[in-house]
């Protein structure tokens, strides 16, 4: 299979953070018909791993579901002369689905890596901050980017930092408003964050 019909296959198969029991499942069924050794830690990381591997491979499974995601419908459309894979009514799963089959194209192939598939990124990080499996090679590479042939040194991911700014109190006369808006699809995809 191509990396594009494997990620097509995943689409089929409900992933949204808090909820992807049926795709831990599926990458560890996948991963033992490829003869990994598969180990699971109590935040549903997978760890995969083959011998003399020198490089890990890492990806979250979990995906933002807004919309139709239980039956997602995929369509092609094509935009200034390129071809582009969508959803219909839902969010494509792309982040990081398309990580994940890269990752499942290159154990299928036989290369030597392992792998590692971290649980809920979406909502916290959650997976990656209760890893409890320990990576055996020398090298790991997060599979999650905006951009193709380029590697990145960072995220869009979160971060929580306390600070502690003096707080100057002056009289001033006026008025205040509020604004605010609601009712907006949550979630992200990449880069637009909104």
């Amino acid at each position: 299979m191509t990396t594009i019909e494997l990620f097509k296959e995943l689409c089929k198969i409900p992933h949204c953070s808090c909820n992807a029991q049926a795709m831990l499942t599926h990458l560890c069924d996948f991963a033992k018909k490829y003869e990994y050794d598969v180990q699971v830690d109590n935040a549903n990381n997978i760890l995969c791993t083959k011998r003399d591997s020198l490089l890990t491979l890492q990806a979250h499974y979990d995906m933002v579901c807004i919309g139709e995601y239980e039956h997602q419908e995929l369509y092609e459309s094509v935009q200034e002369s390129k071809t582009w894979l969508k959803a219909k009514n839902s969010t494509l799963g792309a982040d990081n689905g398309i990580g994940i089959a890269l990752i499942l194209k290159a154990m299928s192939e036989g290369k030597k890596i392992d792998a590692l598939f971290t649980s809920d990124e979406e909502i916290g990080l959650i997976g990656a901050r209760e890893l409890a499996l320990e990576v055996l090679t020398p090298y790991l590479l997060n599979i999650d980017s905006e951009e193709e042939a380029v590697v990145t040194l960072g995220c869009a991911g979160g971060v929580d930092v306390n600070v502690n700014i003096p707080l100057i109190k002056e009289c001033k006369r006026g008025s205040t408003c509020k604004q605010e808006k609601s009712g907006y699809k949550g979630g992200h995809s990449g880069v637009d964050i909104h």
